[in-house]
């Protein structure tokens, strides 16, 4: 479990981080996010990830530092975004999903502590985000991604309270839980597009029982998480989830 604490260092231990080439938008973050399903759209039957690496990056870095903290699950709760369609790479989108939650507010009405996250402006809206690290002085200190001189790595920066190119905060629910996914005596689909191993134990060295197909039926007896996976007991034990992927639905 993580913490407000734990995302500043974490924030700043990423300073000095760089495009990579420079100048390109390509990171290990937006590379990162691009091979979870952080960004993952639907549409009728079709389901995608909508992939960042290569796009400006100061809302890739934030929801970076949070998922890789917390996991797709939590980091969805303490940030308010949905699983489906998460429009949060885009600063305002990022901003209006904490403020639906009553966690996000114009400068005027909220003062900053470690681990909000800050909102900045430009002519045209809401443009660039950043992490919180202090507050000292009048004066708020951050760690922003897609920053720096050029704007090409993650960068320490602090500014006046009362700076003008600062919209506001929001404020993550750290306290969050995530909702139970896997219940006992539900009943869920496979999705996955392969077949799924049906195992005498849970874990990936049992003896394979069968294949499940997309589509077929479980009834879940038992829910065990292990290793980055979470297994369903059902005649057998199956894999449901692993690293934030659902193979069950």
């Amino acid at each position: 479990m993580s913490n407000a604490s734990e995302i500043v260092r974490f924030a700043l231990s990423q300073v000095g981080t760089c495009e990579d080439p420079k100048g390109t938008n390509k990171t290990i973050y937006g590379a990162y996010i691009d091979s979870v399903p952080w960004y993952l759209y639907k549409e009728y039957n079709k389901e995608w990830i909508h992939k960042v690496n290569g796009e400006q990056w100061c809302s890739t870095f934030v929801d970076y530092c949070f998922v890789k903290n917390y996991g797709l699950e939590e980091a969805r709760k303490i940030l308010n975004r949905p699983a489906y369609n998460n429009y949060g790479a885009v600063v305002k989108y990022s901003y209006n999903y904490l403020k639906s939650a009553g966690r996000a507010w114009p400068k005027e009405q909220h003062s900053p502590t470690p681990g909000d996250i800050i909102y900045f402006q430009n002519s045209a809206g809401l443009s660039h985000v950043g992490i919180v690290t202090e507050v000292k002085d009048n004066r708020v200190h951050t760690v922003e991604g897609n920053s720096g001189q050029n704007t090409w790595y993650v960068a320490k920066h602090n500014y006046s309270l009362t700076d003008s190119y600062i919209y506001g905060y929001g404020s993550p629910a750290y306290d969050a839980k995530p909702e139970p996914y896997y219940v006992r005596d539900g009943i869920y689909t496979v999705t996955c597009k392969g077949p799924l191993r049906l195992r005498t134990g849970a874990s990936i060295k049992d003896d394979i029982l069968l294949d499940l197909s997309k589509g077929d039926k479980v009834h879940c007896l038992k829910v065990v998480k292990s290793g980055g996976r979470t297994w369903l007991r059902v005649d057998g034990w199956c894999c449901a989830e692993e690293n934030g992927i659902k193979y069950i639905e």
